[in-house]
Order: C-alpha cells, then structure tokens, then sequence
C-alpha cells in the first residue's frame, strides 16, 4: 500500500468503517 498520511491506525479504521462488524477482509501472507 505503500505510506499512508495518518500510520496504520488510519488503513485500520477504514478497513473497519468498511467491512463493519460483521464483514471479513482476507489477504495473503506469506
């Protein structure tokens, strides 16, 4: 995603304003 003005807690809350509390976000790891 690269750097994002506001750190992770920033990408963190709108994954969560998104997704809602019932919604699920899946990613690779690796």
């Amino acid at each position: 995603m690269g750097r994002v003005e506001g750190g992770p807690e920033t990408v963190v809350a709108a994954f969560l304003d998104v997704l809602g509390k019932e919604g699920t976000l899946t990613m690779p790891i690796f």
